[in-house]
């Protein structure tokens, strides 16, 4: 077992269970949670094959620059790590086969209820790591999901609005071994341990400045509120 701290927040990976399960799939974002889980697990977890994937969102094609070059450098800096390929599909949430597929396969009342484009999107990205798990492509799928900063926090910097109810209060465990097989290390810790990993790994010079994110999108978003609460470090300030 290896355990990391940052502040109170615990990560805890089993080295055994993990390297037992051999072919790690990463659903790699070029952002700095899947790219730390990554980083990680070239780092303290020798004997495993690492897989990362990411699902090409046609509507933000300069995502792909980004996932391209994190992976470069990730890859460059774990020489010894097994780290495969990068696998790329598309994610075309426009295309009427996949709506069609989702009404086809919808289970609860629930999914038609949330913003439909997300549903959509999911809803691809369910299909493909399904896949890999059903082809045996990757044994286990691992996940860069946190907890949201703290209510007061999000209150305090005003972005409270922007995050999703369920982000506070995370359930269920780290670890789903079933369907399609999930691990979810970071779902119980927020963004702050992300930066305190970065900082005690080396991770902030070398690889952080070409990560999605590492400044202001063109728009007001939860996901740059929460980089700047953790990471401190946006130059386009979007709070004092």
């Amino acid at each position: 077992m290896i355990k990391f701290i940052v502040e109170n927040q615990t990560v805890t990976f089993d080295v055994e269970k993990i390297q037992k399960l051999k072919k790690i799939g990463v659903a790699f974002s070029g952002g700095t949670d899947s790219s730390l889980i990554v980083c990680l697990l070239a780092k303290y977890v020798p004997n495993i094959e690492i897989i990362p994937w990411y699902g090409i969102e046609f509507w933000d094609l300069d995502g792909l620059n980004f996932v391209k070059k994190a992976y470069k450098k990730i890859i460059n800096n774990y020489p010894d790590a097994n780290i495969a390929p990068m696998r790329y599909f598309g994610i075309d949430k426009e295309d009427p086969i996949w709506e069609e597929m989702f009404f086809n396969n919808c289970k609860t009342d629930n999914e038609l209820n949330l913003d439909f484009n997300t549903v959509i999107k999911n809803f691809i990205l369910d299909q493909f790591k399904s896949e890999y798990i059903r082809t045996g492509i990757t044994n286990v799928n691992t996940f860069g999901t946190l907890t949201a900063p703290p209510i007061s926090e999000c209150i305090k910097h005003g972005f409270d609005r922007y995050v999703q109810p369920n982000r506070w209060k995370p359930n269920g465990t780290e670890w789903n071994m079933t369907g399609t097989k999930m691990w979810q290390p970071l779902k119980f810790v927020n963004k702050k341990f992300v930066a305190g990993m970065f900082k005690k790994e080396g991770l902030m010079n070398w690889l952080y400045p070409d990560l999605q994110h590492s400044v202001p999108c063109k728009k007001e978003c939860f996901h740059c509120y929460e980089r700047k609460w953790a990471f401190g470090t946006h130059n386009g300030e979007l709070y004092e």
